[in-house]
């Protein structure tokens, strides 16, 4: 294989570059994907790879967090790859990679900021491709006795995502010798991490706070239950709304009449005034709980980003309700839903 990516005039350190647009930045997810795909990253001896003239050194990347400088891939590059691209014609580019390894790569883009000579920047990695039914299995497309191994009809692949500095993203497949370019911008992690990482805005939030506020609630009372499953009352699940408990400001203490309900009610209001952005602030400030985001990541990204990380890593509120049908009594089980009913979650 033969890879020709010819250095660009150098440029001083921090200089933006030129921004590609979507037909350019479409070529060269192409070429990368090209490259990538005809390299075996689990060969000990793969085909080496030429490259045309010196390989330059990017004064923003070179030596930098794991970042190297390079005129195209290179033969032992470990999959997935962050890839950073200097210069605004594709057949003319630096590359800097950087390898995304570990159970998470996603996370470990997280709180990078890329240099501003950069013109774009993405993700390229490896995987495969299953029929619908093959997920499954089934008499057309047997999997291996033992349930391990890819499926008969399934093939190998290398996706790719590229984002540039304005905005414009490209994704693509390629397998089989063809790239397949998707029609419509890839939503996710991914993608937030990085137009992130570019310093540009993500989708808004989906969802209210008031939901997260919900998914706590009942994460909490669902691992009560699974503690200790005697019966509970309507009183003990609306006590368990965060920041409901009693003793922590003026609120009645008693946990019988009204009190509970009525406070469940103050409760959801106060949580139905708070914005992401406002929850993202005082998290990145360290003073709220987690929600699985470490307080740097939560300042580094934006509202719509952070709103889906906080949710992505907590069970869906539908499913928790489904699982406290059969821990709850039906009259409890009707007041919560009565409740999401209210505050247009259900």
């Amino acid at each position: 294989m033969t890879t020709r990516c010819r250095p660009h005039r150098p440029r001083r350190p921090g200089q933006a570059g030129p921004d590609l647009d979507p037909d350019q930045l479409g070529h060269l997810l192409d070429g990368l994907l090209a490259a990538w795909s005809d390299l075996d990253p689990t060969d000990p001896a793969p085909p080496p790879v030429e490259q045309a003239g010196p390989e330059p050194a990017d004064p923003d990347v070179e030596g930098r967090d794991g970042w190297t400088g390079s005129t195209g891939p290179a033969p032992d590059a470990p999959f997935p790859l962050a890839v950073g691209v200097v210069g605004g014609d594709p057949t003319e580019v630096e590359l800097a990679v950087r390898e995304l390894d570990g159970p998470d790569p996603v996370s470990q883009l997280y709180g990078f900021v890329a240099p501003p000579s950069w013109t774009a920047f993405g993700v390229v990695a490896p995987g495969r491709v299953h029929p619908v039914a093959d997920l499954a299995g089934g008499p057309n497309h047997p999997r291996d006795p033992d349930g391990s191994g890819p499926d008969r009809a399934s093939r190998s692949v290398v996706v790719g995502l590229l984002v540039s500095r304005r905005g414009h993203q490209v994704s693509a497949t390629r397998g089989a010798g063809r790239i397949e370019a998707s029609g419509e911008p890839a939503q996710g992690r991914l993608p937030d991490a990085c137009r992130r990482a570019l310093g540009l805005p993500t989708a808004p939030p989906e969802a209210r706070v008031l939901e997260l506020w919900s998914v706590l609630w009942l994460e909490r009372v669902l691992a009560s239950r699974l503690v200790d499953p005697r019966a509970c009352s309507w009183d003990e699940v609306a006590w368990s709304f965060p920041g409901c408990g009693p003793g922590s400001d003026s609120w009645p203490d008693a946990r019988s009449g009204s009190a509970a309900t009525d406070r469940l009610r103050a409760a959801a209001e106060v949580a139905q005034q708070w914005t992401w952005r406002d929850l993202r602030r005082v998290h990145a400030a360290g003073h709220v709980a987690s929600f699985g985001v470490h307080p740097a990541d939560a300042a580094w990204m934006d509202d719509g980003m952070f709103s889906r990380e906080a949710l992505g890593g907590l069970p869906r509120l539908d499913d928790l309700v489904v699982e406290l049908r059969d821990l709850l009594a039906p009259s409890v089980v009707a007041q919560l839903e009565r409740a999401l009913l209210g505050w247009g979650l259900a």
